[in-house]
Formats: C-alpha cells, sequence, structure tokens
C-alpha cells in the first residue's frame, strides 16, 4: 500500500492546491454576491454565513456527483434547505419547540445516509442534501422567524448553487475522477500513445471516472442456508463464466442489518445525544458538540474508520480553536481584518485537506472561532465552553460508532476486497475474450482529449481505490489492533499490487495471452466468492497468495 514518500507529498500539495482553488473561486464569488445584495436589501448576516458554509462545501460535493445525477441534486437541495431554515429557527428558541428542533436536525442529517441504499444517485443526491443543515447550524446571530430565514436561506442557496455549478462546469473534465485519486498517486487515464501501444515507463494504470455504490459495506455471518445465499459452487453474481463476468452484479448483503440502517441509526441518536450535551454546557452555543459529531461521522467506513479519523478529528478542532483563540486577540469585534483572516484560514484548510483529516478539522474550527469573535462572542469563558463542547462531541460520536449497531472495519474490508476479486476476475474475462481495455473517453474532441480505460478496468481501479479507503485504519490497526484487524494492513498492500497488476497485464501494448487470463478469472472468481459467502478468513495467509498471484501475473 502506498505510503507518504516525498514524491507522494509534493503530489499530495499540488491536490491541495487545486482543491483550495476550486473551493474559494465559489466562496468568494458567493460571498461577494451576498453583499451586492445589500444595495437593495438589509441582508442579515446568518444569511451571508449560511451561503458562505454551504459554498465551503458545495464544490466538493458536485465534484464526486456525476452530471446525470445532478438533477436529483439540485431537487433535493430546495426541500432541504428549507427543513434547514426550520430546523435553525426552533433551535434559536428557548421552550420546548428547541427539542423538536433537535430531534428533527437529527433526522434531515441522518435520511441521506438511510438513503444510500437506493444507488449512486441518491447516495450524492443525499449527500447535497445534507449540507443545508451543517450550514444551518452556525448562527451568529439569533434567527428570528422562520418564514423571514427562509427566504434568506433559499436565496443563499441559490447563489452558492449558482457559483458552484459554473465551476463545475469549467473545471477540467476529469477533476472528479483526481478528487477522489487523493491517495491511489496513480494516473487518472492513459494517454493517446498508451492507447496506441506506448507504455510511459513506471506508469501505473488507473481508471478516468470514479464508480459509485451504495453504501451496504458489510456481509452478515453464515449459518447454515439463509433465504438468497449460496453454497459453495453455486452461482451468486461472481461465477467464472463469460456470462457472469459481463454482469454487473458485485458482491453484496443477502441478510442482517444494512450499513446504511446502522450508520444512519448511528449519527442520529449521536446527534440527539450531543443537542442535549450542548444544552447542558452552553445553552447559547450548541454548534460545538453537534458540529463535532457531524465531522467525526462524515465518511463513516466502520467503528474503526471513525476511531482514527474521529481522534484526529478532535486533535485538529481542539487546535483550530486554541489557535483561533490566539489569534482573534488582534483583531476588534466587527474588524473586517477578521473576515479576511477567516477566508485565508477557510483557504488553507481546503488546500490541506488531501493530507489529513486533522488539518481540515483544525482549519473549520478555527473559522468557525473567528467568525464568533468578529460577532464579539469570545473570550476565556467561551474558549472553555468551546473546548468541552468538542471533546463531549467527539466521546459521543464514538461511543455511537463502537456500541450502537457497529460496522466492523473487518467486515467493509472483506466486501471492498470480495468487489476488488470481482472486478478483477472480470477484467481478466473481458481480456480474455479479446474486449479492449481502452478507449475513447466522453471527451473526446474536447482540448486535451484522452483516453480512457474501458468498463471492467474502471470499475477495478475505482474497487482498488475504495479499498485504499481503509489504507489509514488498516495502518492503526495493525498497531494497536485485535485478531484479524491486524492484518489488514498487508491485505490492502497485496490486493493494491493485485490490482496493479491485472490492470497492467490487460491494458499493456501487447495482446495478452488469452488462455491463462481465462484461469486466472476463474480463480479471482472463487476467491471472490468465498470471501462474499465468508468461507475465506481475512488473515496472513490470504495476503501472501494475493502477492504471489500479483508476482505470477506480472511475471507471464
Amino acid at each position: 500500500m502506498p505510503r507518504w514518500t516525498p514524491t507522494r507529498l509534493a503530489a499530495g500539495l499540488g491536490r491541495g492546491a487545486r482543491a483550495m482553488a476550486a473551493t474559494m473561486v465559489v466562496v468568494l464569488p458567493t460571498f461577494w454576491s451576498m453583499l451586492q445584495l445589500g444595495a437593495w436589501w438589509r441582508v442579515p448576516l446568518n444569511a451571508v454565513v449560511f451561503a458562505v458554509m454551504l459554498a465551503l462545501s458545495l464544490p466538493r460535493a458536485l465534484a464526486r456527483t456525476d452530471w446525470r445525477q445532478v438533477p436529483l441534486a439540485v431537487g433535493l437541495l430546495g426541500p432541504a434547505v428549507a427543513a434547514a431554515a426550520g430546523c435553525a429557527a426552533l433551535l434559536g428558541r428557548d421552550d420546548g419547540w428547541r427539542a423538536a428542533g433537535a430531534t428533527l436536525f437529527a433526522l434531515g442529517v441522518a435520511w441521506p445516509v438511510w438513503a444510500r441504499r437506493f444507488g449512486p444517485a441518491w447516495r450524492a443526491g443525499g449527500g447535497v442534501a445534507a449540507l443545508p443543515f451543517l450550514a444551518a447550524l452556525v448562527q451568529p446571530e439569533p434567527v428570528g422567524p422562520a418564514g423571514a430565514f427562509l427566504g434568506w436561506a433559499l436565496l443563499g442557496a441559490a447563489v452558492a448553487l449558482a457559483w458552484a455549478l459554473l465551476a463545475r462546469g469549467l473545471s477540467p473534465a476529469d477533476q472528479a475522477a483526481e478528487a477522489d485519486l487523493a491517495a491511489s498517486g496513480e494516473r487518472t487515464s492513459p494517454d493517446r500513445s498508451r492507447a496506441k501501444g506506448r507504455r510511459q515507463p513506471d506508469e501505473a494504470p488507473g481508471p478516468t471516472t470514479t464508480d459509485q455504490t451504495t453504501d451496504e459495506e458489510y456481509p452478515p455471518p453464515t449459518h447454515g442456508r439463509a433465504k438468497g445465499q449460496h453454497q459453495p459452487g453455486e452461482a451468486s453474481g461472481l461465477a467464472p463464466t463469460d456470462s457472469t463476468a459481463n454482469s454487473e452484479q458485485t458482491p453484496r448483503r443477502t441478510a442482517g442489518p444494512r450499513a446504511s440502517s446502522s450508520q444512519a441509526l448511528q449519527i442520529g441518536v449521536a446527534t440527539v445525544v450531543a443537542f442535549a450535551v450542548a444544552q447542558a454546557l452552553d445553552p447559547d452555543h450548541l454548534v460545538w458538540p453537534v458540529m463535532t459529531v457531524l465531522i467525526t461521522h462524515s465518511g463513516n467506513r466502520g467503528r474503526g474508520d471513525v476511531l482514527v479519523k474521529g481522534a484526529g478529528r478532535i486533535v485538529g478542532a481542539l487546535a483550530g480553536t486554541g489557535i483561533a483563540a490566539l489569534v482573534g486577540g488582534w483583531f476588534a469585534v466587527g474588524d473586517a481584518t477578521a473576515v479576511v483572516a477567516l477566508f485565508a484560514v477557510l483557504a488553507l484548510a481546503a488546500a490541506a485537506r488531501p493530507l489529513g483529516h486533522v488539518y481540515w478539522a483544525a482549519g473549520v474550527t478555527a473559522g468557525l472561532a473567528l467568525l464568533y469573535g468578529y460577532c464579539g462572542q469570545s473570550g476565556l469563558d467561551l474558549l472553555g465552553h468551546r473546548l468541552l463542547g468538542i471533546l463531549a462531541g467527539g466521546a459521543v460520536a464514538l461511543a455511537a460508532a463502537w456500541f450502537l449497531r457497529p460496522v466492523r472495519t473487518t467486515d467493509v474490508a472483506r466486501l471492498r476486497l470480495a468487489r476488488l476479486l470481482a472486478a478483477a476476475a472480470k477484467a481478466c474475462a473481458a481480456a480474455a475474450r479479446g474486449e479492449p481495455a481502452i478507449e475513447p473517453s466522453s471527451t473526446a474532441g474536447r482540448p486535451g482529449e484522452r483516453w480512457g480505460w474501458a468498463e471492467p478496468a474502471r470499475r477495478l481501479g475505482a474497487a482498488d481505490r475504495q479499498l485504499g479507503d481503509l489504507e489509514a485504519t488498516a495502518r492503526a490497526a495493525r498497531r494497536c489492533g485485535l485478531g484479524p484487524a491486524r492484518d489488514l494492513d498487508r491485505l490492502l498492500a497485496s490486493a493494491h499490487g493485485l490490482a496493479r497488476a491485472v490492470l497492467t497485464r490487460v491494458t499493456g501494448p501487447a495482446a495478452p495471452d488469452r488462455a491463462p487470463l481465462g484461469r486466472l478469472a476463474h480463480d479471482l472468481a472463487d476467491r471472490a466468492r468465498a470471501l462474499a459467502d465468508r468461507r475465506q478468513p481475512l488473515d496472513g495467509r490470504l495476503a501472501h497468495d494475493l502477492a504471489d498471484l500479483a508476482r505470477e501475473i506480472t511475471a507471464q
């Protein structure tokens, strides 16, 4: 599995610079547009903050969204903004309606996670629809009547969405793919010289686009023969026949609780508890525990992932709050220089995000602290409440992930590894049938025309990246984990090497020998089926077998 080297660090800094540009090119015009509205109306500060918070998150969400999925995402954004504005108004009250607002807010952030089961379009749309709730949580001034804030929230969302869509339309066609390759270190697509048969030295193959899948991340145990389960030698969507190799099926759960249901329950319950904790600690500042819960649970890939990334995010949030408390003393209340510092901090946070979640959490938290300081909400007493709220929110988030229908990291790794082996089997089967592995990309005729991977190779590259998302968790499990989790790091490294070997083999300049590829497709499909049916343990022996298989493919 790739590690941080000087080359990869330089690549990460380059991606950070692009991420900063892609974010601020939306944030700054959105802020400017909201200020220009002041020529006709008195724009409340909450509306400006709401629009900027959306502009901070929308570019990344839309960059990972296929254009065919954008209409659903845009359609869901409007109702989500209305619901978030209503929750903000209820949370601003001091009576029993605040509890109702907290409950509705928790439902609003939980349902997009639950909706992942309906496919990639709902996964992308749900991710966009969750953003207004995060933006509505940041209210430096009293919200006032829900109707008044609703209109401003819809206007701010329209402004942020317009700039985000414009930036998305003007961005390079492969920007979304590069955003997903933050840890792979691979090229996003081959050039035409390679398509014609010339390989660049030491060039690693990689897909052109992302492959979004529903987040049903763990298969259930096999006890006897449950309905829908497969016995050894039985077709399960992974059989090594040509017809199966052409199918779009990937290993999925057959019974038991869905990961999307468990993760939605976790974030919903954690959010309600965080509101209760915030009410007890500081009723006037609900944002810190709740924001920490939402940041910690974002991108949840199992309880180990929440623990590793959550710890980093908590450390980053604490550091960001402390830094902002020191820097904030340089600015007076209402000082315009504090606004410049705020945007500088957000830009640095966007640039550092590819290097680690700790930097993003530090930047966002520091930006929020500067914002509240600009509005006159600062001091040592508030600093203590913020730090305590962040710690409490982090504890709530970790407890929910570990004790409330937990999703085990080994189960996530099992299903993602099964998907990778199944995708490798299909890529080998397609090459054995003589199907080309490289085809003209959808950007043909545009400046910088490129060639891209065909469907089987693209899916293999996407599966490799999805498995690679567990790299940080696997490294932590090697040092501190127990049982099979300690072997995940070796297993992920072997799987990554296998995926690269298969991609290199099927996309090489010379026509591959079909007979060995056909046998390899059978072997990989059998291994994928054994993993999906839980007949194959995740241990060091499997890692050794996959590494041997990769060396065998490379030597052919």
